[in-house]
């Protein structure tokens, strides 16, 4: 636990605060294939255009995910524990981010379920959030602009 501790620490040298809006996903269809998500789910989850709203006051964060479907909630303090519903099955997981640089690391605490991904990261790259998924080998990446 000492190590989580240490990284809640990290001085925060950047910050997620602020309104973003899917701009372009890579290898999308082939994260939730391997996560085990139908063909028809998949073009729906595809089509819809998530938008997130940010709050961060150091590493304390407030994360609200829309899109046309549901609105989603989340708040977390970087290096501790905290639960959040699977968007795609409602089951209860138990996560951790932490910091890797400027870099946000959100990686599943429970067993591993196929319907999970490995680890999400999240990272600010020429005034976008980029948002990596990995599962297995499988990396997607999806690109959000500032509104």
């Amino acid at each position: 636990m000492a190590g989580a501790q240490e990284t809640a620490e990290v001085k925060v040298m950047v910050n997620f605060s602020g309104t973003w809006k899917l701009e372009k996903s890579e290898n999308f269809d082939e994260l939730l294939k391997a996560m085990g998500v139908g063909f028809i789910a998949r073009k729906a989850i595809t089509g819809l255009k998530p938008e997130f709203t940010i709050t961060q006051d150091e590493n304390n964060f407030h994360i609200i995910s829309k899109n046309r479907l549901q609105s989603r909630e989340s708040r977390f303090k970087v290096g501790e524990e905290f639960r959040e519903k699977h968007p795609l099955n409602d089951n209860v997981n138990r996560l951790l981010v932490t910091w890797e640089g400027d870099t946000l690391v959100q990686t599943p605490l429970d067993e591993g379920t196929k319907e999970r991904a490995d680890k999400m990261t999240r990272s600010l790259e020429d005034g976008k959030m980029i948002i990596r998924t990995y599962k297995g080998d499988i990396v997607a990446t999806r690109m959000f602009v500032k509104s």
